[in-house]
């Protein structure tokens, strides 16, 4: 996609934005820029890396990154990353990592909680308790009870040495104990 591609996707109060105002590079496939108050509509496309202001609203398709100021509204596919400032709207697909600031909520299966799910970053995978009683360790998902039993059978598809299934071992042990915490031990 070229700049003036770009240009015709986000708008700043209802006009293109200049193109002296943002960077894009096509290699990687990055948008950046200081500007607040754009609306951005990537539907349909990706994935992309937006860097920007506060106040922003996204529309885009899967796997995309996000590192943005505050008050921003997200619409987008399964396997985005967020990083934000406080008081931002997500709609998203599933799998997807958050680091926000404060005063969220989250709402998961219409739900609404006090605090955000669980994520750990393994040597190999992340850990993430996303919902009640599930727990996905890379690209496997399982509840508590399931991963209880299958451990060591996951481990051995994916050719985990015994050193790995013994850091992971522990992490379900720190996802359970957190997840019995909030009450999120079994699905809802």
């Amino acid at each position: 996609m070229t700049k003036q591609e770009v240009q015709e996707r986000v708008l700043q109060d209802g006009s293109p934005l200049a193109l002296s105002k943002f960077m894009w590079d096509e290699d990687t496939q990055v948008f950046a820029t200081t500007e607040a108050d754009l609306t951005i509509n990537f539907t349909g496309v990706g994935p992309y890396r937006f860097t920007t202001g506060s106040r922003c609203t996204f529309n885009t398709g899967p796997f995309c990154t996000f590192d943005t100021g505050n008050y921003c509204i997200f619409r987008t596919g399964r396997g985005c990353t967020f990083y934000t400032g406080a008081g931002c709207t997500f709609t998203t697909g599933g799998s997807c990592t958050f680091s926000t600031g404060p005063h969220c909520t989250w709402a998961v299966d219409h739900k609404i909680y006090p605090f955000g799910p669980l994520f750990i970053q393994g040597s190999r995978w992340p850990v993430n308790v996303y919902q009640p009683g599930y727990l996905r360790i890379g690209c496997e998902e399982h509840t508590f009870r399931q991963w209880g039993r299958c451990a060591g059978n996951i481990s051995r598809v994916h050719n985990v040495s015994q050193k790995t299934l013994r850091e992971y071992t522990g992490l379900i042990k720190v996802a359970r104990e957190w997840a019995k915490q909030k009450g999120w031990l079994t699905p809802k």
